[in-house]
């Protein structure tokens, strides 16, 4: 419904001319709701932490097992913790960094994304970690799905409803960009959700 109404209310913007929603002056815009799923849905991925991670101590139980390193217990979304904390232990922390990345790139299929943000992380911080394995999502799917419009409101299950908006337009990591500054937030990372939704929910968060 809130696409047909835009095509209504905006001369520039009409009927899908490709994969999109709608267009914008010829060009596919994206639309996502509350906690919208960015392309493919997420990959389990807490027997690949463990086999790939399992040198630096780290342990994915699952479940209200949560993970655990060194001893210490995370709950199974405070990955992004657990990550800064066993980098900031490791005494390799190059080969932390390579693993991680191999990671997101082969086991997660971020591809190409995943370089464009991996030096932009600041692996002393949660919400750095956070907030780039988010991006890095969101350059994958609008990579794959061409658009250069991207538009996400709040409106949606579980969703404050108020009529909150962030839009970007431009290349993908261009958008991505535009997406950090405005304070976009994310469903927390996971061992076994490394491709989190975006919204507006009080429990989704960005980079503070």
């Amino acid at each position: 419904m809130g696409e047909v109404g835009m095509s209504l209310l905006f001369k520039n913007v009409g009927a899908a001319t490709g994969k999109g929603d709608l267009s914008i002056d010829g060009e596919e815009f994206e639309i996502k709701g509350e906690g919208a799923t960015l392309g493919d849905k997420p990959i389990s991925l807490s027997s690949v932490i463990n086999d790939k991670m399992g040198k630096f101590d780290i342990t994915v139980l699952g479940g209200k097992g949560g993970i655990e390193h060194n001893g210490k217990k995370y709950s199974m979304n405070s990955f992004s913790q657990l990550i800064s904390d066993a980098y900031s232990l490791t005494k390799d922390k190059e080969e932390f960094k390579n693993v991680f990345k191999d990671i997101l790139i082969n086991d997660n299929k971020l591809g190409n994304s995943v370089d464009l943000l991996f030096d932009k992380i600041n692996f002393s911080s949660p919400e750095s970690i956070q907030n780039n394995v988010s991006l890095m999502n969101f350059i994958r799917y609008s990579s794959k799905e061409g658009f250069k419009h991207f538009l996400t409101h709040d409106f949606g299950t579980n969703g404050p409803n108020t009529g909150e908006y962030i839009y970007v337009k431009g290349s993908p990591e261009e958008m991505a960009n535009q997406l950090q500054l405005s304070g976009a937030k994310f469903e927390r990372l996971t061992p076994n959700n490394l491709r989190p939704r975006i919204g507006f929910n009080k429990r989704l968060v960005n980079e503070e």
